[in-house]
């Protein structure tokens, strides 16, 4: 029973890791295995905030722990686990910004969901152009957008 229950978490933090490192790909837009300022403030302005120049440096220099100016994979990790005054906050403003969408709460946005928030936002878009945008973001062609999915929009919509 115990080796059951321990490949049971074995599995689970197996695939922690591979979310982990999927939304560190999504914010290292050159591939240089580092986050830089910029990729973050980017990042960030796709979700609504704006920080100034400053705040994005606080930001980093709060995680980067060898000083190189970027964040690290090991330091994203943290930022993301809530280890920096702002990742708890940062965190719950990217589920936020997803949950806007998700309006039942079931962990989906729908093609019904989006349009009715795309039409608040003052986007009348047709069925169609609904449907091309959910379409586009519905990696595993469910029908709906998972919130890695929702992530991984942001990021192609920010131009990266």
């Amino acid at each position: 029973m115990a080796s059951h229950a321990a490949e049971i978490g074995k599995k689970k933090l197996q695939n922690q890791l591979k979310e982990l490192t999927e939304a560190f790909a999504l914010f290292d837009t050159d591939r240089s295995g580092t986050i830089t300022v910029e990729e973050l403030g980017n990042f960030l302005q796709s979700l609504g905030q704006d920080l100034s120049e400053e705040e994005l440096l606080e930001v980093v220099q709060e995680v980067d722990s060898n000083q190189t100016g970027s964040v690290e994979f090991r330091e994203f990790v943290r930022v993301v686990e809530g280890g920096g005054k702002r990742g708890a906050a940062f965190h719950k403003e990217l589920a936020d910004a997803f949950g806007v969408y998700d309006k039942s709460g079931d962990g989906h946005i729908t093609h019904d969901e989006l349009q009715e928030v795309l039409k608040k936002a003052g986007q009348n878009l047709s069925e169609k152009q609904v449907g091309a945008a959910l379409k586009a973001a519905d990696v595993d062609g469910d029908g709906k957008v998972s919130y890695k999915e929702f992530l991984k929009l942001l990021s192609v919509t920010n131009g990266q």
